[in-house]
C-alpha cells in the first residue's frame, strides 16, 4: 500500500528537542492548557529563552511537575520510567480522564513508593506495562521512543480510540516494531516532532524539560478534543470480513452498543428463508430511511439485502435481491429502497471483459436495479421485492441511438434527486467499466436527455446529488505499476449538462460525501490515502489532506458535521482487488472537520483465520441520531454472542464488488 506522510499543519506542536522544524501555529487561547499570563515557574536554571520555558511554566502551574528544589528544575536531567508514569497520570487527572483504581493494577516491587499508585493505575488502564521478567524498571531512564509510546497510549485511552498511525517511515532512525507507529502517531497528533535532520533519536533519554512540555501539550489536546466524544451520533460500522455490524454510541465516548451478527448460519437459524446459502454474507453498504427507523444493508457475497430495525438493532427481513447486491438506498420520500445489483460470474466480469473476450459474462438478469416498495408508517411494515429492471435492456436504446457501447451493464452506486423522481446510477465496478445513467423511478426507464458518453463520463464509484450539483467519481486506472489519478465530474441536475471534469489528485477515487450543511464535498482516494475538500458553491479545492486515513473508502459525517468518519480496509479484503483496497489498520478513522486532523481510529476486536491473517475488513458506514424509541441495552449482542474465525476459500465468496480479473 502506498502512503504519504501527513503534512498539514498540526496545531501548537511541542517538541522533544531544540533542533526541530516548527509545524503549525500556536494553539488558540481557548485551547491552550494555560493562559498567556501564566506566572513564571520559580526555577533559576530554566532560561526564559528556552524552547521549553513556557511548557515548564504551564506544567508547573497545572501541578504536573515540581522542582528538584524550590528554585531548581534540573531541565537536562533524564526522566525515569516511574517518573514518566506519574507525569502522565497527573496529566490525565488534570484533563478529567478517569483512571482505574490503583488496587486493580499490578504492584511492581521495583517501583519507588512515590510513584507506585500511579504506575498501578496506568497499568490497569493498559497505558503502561511491565517487563517480561515481571519487573517495571521504575528507576531506568525512559527513552524518547518509549515516552512517545506512553503518550500515545494515554491519548488512546482517553479518547477510546486507537491513535497509532500506520507506519509511514517518517523518521529514518525509528525502526522498532514496538514503537514506530506510536512515535509517528505522537508527531501526527502534534505532541512531538523529530529533529531537523529527519531523525528522532529514539534511544536517547527523555529530559525533564521535554517531558514537561509534552505533558502540558497532552493536557491541552485532551481538553480541546473532549467535545468530539459527545456529539458523534450513532455510528454503524460494517465489518464485511467478519460478517458483523458494530454499532457505537458517538454521544458517549464511542461505547459499543451492540454487535449484529449477520453470518449466513445465524440468519438461517433465525428462520429467514432467503438467508445466504454460502459461507459468508459480506455486508457491504448501509443507508437509513429519512427518519432513521430502518437500516438497509446490501450484502454482496450473500446476494441479499438486510433490513434492520434501527431502534431495536434486530434483523427484520432478508431479501434475495441478487448476487453482488452492492448498495441499497432509500428514496427521500421513503416510498422505496432501490438496490444496485452488480451480478457475478466466474471471473467477476460484468460483461465480456474488455481486455479478455473469453471471460464469462454475467447473465443479463443479474445486472439490475431492484425495488423494495416501502410503507414505513404502517403498524407492521412488510418488506418484499417489487420491480426488477435489467440494465442491459434499459441501456440498449441509448447505445443504438448514440452509437455507444457501455463497457458494463452493472449498476454500482446511486443516489436520488430531492423529490424522489430520479436515481443517478454509476456503472462498473472496474476502472475500465464505468458509466453514468439516470433512471426515471416512476416509469422504470432511463432519462434519454441524461445520456452521458461512457468514454467521457467514466464514473464507477461514489455519487452525491444535491439540488444544485451532481458529483460522481471515476477511480482512475487501477493497475499495478500503471495507476493514474481519478476524476470527478460535475453535472447540472436540471439540464444534465456536464459542467466540469476535475482531477481527483490521487489514485482510486472512491468515497464522496457532502457535509450536513451543504457547504463542501469531501472526496477520498483509496489507493493514495489522500483527500480533497471542495467548496460546494465554487467547486474550488479548499483543502488537501495528504494522508487522511489508511485506505480511505466510505465516508459519513456526525449529525452536527463536526466529525468525519472514514472507513479503513483490512489486509485481507473481502471486496476489491488486493492492490487497490488492502490496508493495514481496519477500522474507522475519525477526523475533526474544522482542522482535518485525524483524532484516532475506532477499531473492532481483531479476528484472525487459521493462517493467522487478520480478516477484519471495514467497508460500509452509516450515522444516525439516536431515538427515544431505541430499546437495545448497552453492551448487548444481537442475534448471537459467539463468533468463530474461519478460513474461507475465496471461491466460496461468490459475488462481490471486484475489479476485473485482468487488472
Amino acid at each position: 500500500m502506498r502512503r504519504g506522510w501527513i503534512t498539514m499543519a498540526l496545531v501548537g506542536a511541542l517538541t522533544l528537542s531544540t533542533g526541530v522544524v516548527p509545524v503549525g501555529a500556536q494553539p488558540a487561547a481557548s485551547d491552550a492548557p494555560c493562559p498567556p499570563d501564566t506566572p513564571r515557574a520559580p526555577f533559576l536554571d530554566v532560561s526564559p529563552a528556552s524552547t521549553h520555558a513556557a511548557g515548564i511554566d504551564c506544567a508547573y502551574a497545572l501541578e504536573l511537575v515540581a522542582g528538584v528544589t524550590e528554585d531548581r528544575f534540573a531541565p537536562q536531567r533524564p526522566v525515569t520510567r516511574a517518573q514518566a508514569a506519574t507525569l502522565v497520570a497527573r496529566a490525565l487527572d488534570t484533563a478529567g480522564v478517569t483512571l482505574p483504581p490503583a488496587a486493580s493494577g499490578t504492584d511492581f516491587a521495583d517501583v519507588p513508593a512515590a510513584h507506585r499508585d500511579n504506575v498501578r493505575r496506568l497499568q490497569a488502564a493498559g497505558v503502561v506495562q511491565g517487563r517480561a521478567d515481571g519487573t517495571f524498571g521504575g528507576s531506568a531512564d525512559v527513552s524518547r521512543e518509549q515516552f512517545a509510546s506512553l503518550m500515545v497510549r494515554a491519548l488512546s485511552y482517553a479518547r477510546g480510540l486507537d491513535v497509532r498511525a500506520a507506519a509511514r517511515g517518517v523518521f529514518s532512525d525509528v525502526t522498532s516494531e514496538a514503537h514506530t507507529a506510536n512515535v509517528e502517531a505522537a508527531a501526527e497528533q502534534g505532541l512531538l516532532q523529530g529533529r531537523t535532520d529527519g531523525t528522532f533519536g529514539p534511544a536517547a533519554s527523555t529530559r525533564r524539560e521535554q517531558a514537561a512540555s509534552v505533558a502540558a501539550r497532552l493536557v491541552s489536546e485532551l481538553r480541546r478534543g473532549g467535545d468530539f466524544q459527545t456529539a458523534g451520533g450513532e455510528v454503524w460500522v460494517l465489518d464485511q470480513g467478519t460478517d458483523r455490524i458494530h454499532v457505537y454510541d458517538g454521544d458517549d465516548g464511542f461505547e459499543e452498543l451492540v454487535t449484529i451478527d449477520v453470518r449466513p448460519q445465524t440468519l438461517r437459524d433465525l428462520g429467514f428463508a432467503d438467508a445466504p446459502t454460502g459461507a459468508v454474507t459480506v455486508p457491504h453498504m448501509i443507508e437509513f430511511d429519512s427518519q432513521q427507523r430502518y437500516a438497509f444493508v446490501a450484502a454482496t457475497a450473500g446476494g441479499v439485502t438486510l433490513v434492520i430495525d434501527a431502534r431495536s438493532k434486530q434483523v427484520v427481513a432478508v431479501l434475495a435481491t441478487g448476487p453482488g447486491s452492492h448498495m441499497a438506498a432509500v428514496t427521500p420520500d421513503d416510498r422505496a429502497a432501490w438496490v444496485a445489483v452488480i451480478g457475478t460470474a466466474g471471473r467477476h466480469s460484468t460483461r465480456a471483459n474488455p481486455t479478455d473476450p473469453d471471460a464469462d459474462p454475467i447473465p443479463a438478469q443479474q445486472r439490475k436495479m431492484v425495488e423494495i416498495p416501502l410503507d414505513l408508517d404502517a403498524a407492521d411494515p412488510q418488506f418484499a421485492i417489487g420491480r426488477e429492471l435489467q440494465l442491459q435492456d434499459l441501456l440498449a436504446p441509448l447505445e443504438a441511438a448514440n452509437g455507444w457501447e457501455y463497457p458494463s451493464y452493472s449498476p454500482v452506486c446511486h443516489q436520488y434527486d430531492a423529490d424522489s423522481t430520479e436515481a443517478w446510477i454509476t456503472l462498473g465496478p472496474g476502472w475500465n467499466q464505468g458509466g453514468l445513467v439516470v433512471l426515471d423511478l416512476a416509469s422504470g426507464t432511463l432519462v434519454e436527455e441524461a445520456a452521458f458518453d461512457p468514454a467521457v463520463v467514466k464514473a464507477n464509484c461514489g455519487v452525491s446529488v444535491t439540488e444544485d450539483r451532481v458529483i460522481v467519481n471515476w477511480s482512475g486506472r487501477v493497475e499495478p505499476g500503471a495507476d493514474t489519478n481519478g476524476e470527478w465530474y460535475v453535472i447540472d441536475p436540471e439540464t444534465y449538462e456536464l459542467l466540469a471534469t476535475r482531477d481527483s489528485e490521487g489514485s482510486d477515487a472512491h468515497g464522496v460525501r457532502v457535509t450536513p450543511d451543504g457547504s463542501s464535498y469531501w472526496q477520498v482516494n483509496r489507493n493514495s490515502d489522500n483527500a480533497l475538500i471542495i467548496d460546494a458553491e465554487t467547486l474550488e479545492v479548499t483543502g488537501r489532506l495528504p494522508a487522511i486515513a489508511d485506505t480511505p473508502d466510505i465516508l459519513d459525517f456526525s449529525p452536527d458535521g463536526s466529525l468525519l468518519y472514514v472507513t479503513q480496509r483490512g489486509p485481507t479484503p473481502r471486496s476489491g482487488a488486493i492492490h487497490s483496497a488492502s490496508g493495514q489498520q481496519p477500522g474507522v478513522a475519525i477526523v475533526e472537520v474544522a482542522t482535518g486532523r485525524r483524532l484516532g481510529v475506532l477499531t473492532q476486536a481483531p479476528v484472525t483465520n487459521a493462517e493467522g491473517r487478520l480478516v477484519n475488513d471495514v467497508h460500509g458506514i452509516g450515522v444516525r441520531v439516536k431515538s427515544a424509541d431505541d430499546t437495545v441495552p448497552q453492551n448487548a449482542t444481537a442475534t448471537t454472542a459467539s463468533f468463530d474465525a474461519r478460513v474461507v476459500d475465496p471461491a466460496q465468496l461468490g459475488a462481490h464488488c471486484s475489479l476485473p480479473a485482468s487488472v
